[in-house]
């Protein structure tokens, strides 16, 4: 599933997420030189809040100490869209290839 946001500045990006029951994986499609945190492959778990909702958590403190996590909230738009925002009001669109 790729996912469109924008970084804490504003700026477009885009990630892929994998998910396989509960859990899978999140890696961001750009790499930030003075931020290592950012485009590394890192654990997922997902939580069905409601039919049509659902929290994706992302673990980014297991795959380098230091590293935020960070929570998505979505909501089933149609059949391959998500959209949602992160816990700081970021928006967040998780479309299904």
């Amino acid at each position: 599933m790729a996912r469109k946001f924008s970084s804490q500045r504003g700026e477009p990006r885009e990630a892929v997420l994998q998910i396989n029951g509960s859990a899978g994986t999140w890696e961001q499609q750009i790499k930030v030189r003075n931020n290592p945190c950012v485009g590394r492959e890192v654990s997922i778990a997902v939580t069905a809040v409601a039919d049509t909702e659902l929290e994706v958590h992302i673990f980014n403190s297991k795959s380098l100490t230091g590293c935020t996590d960070s929570t998505i909230k979505a909501k089933r738009v149609d059949g391959r869209t998500l959209e949602g925002t992160f816990e700081d009001g970021r928006k967040v669109t998780l479309v299904r290839p």
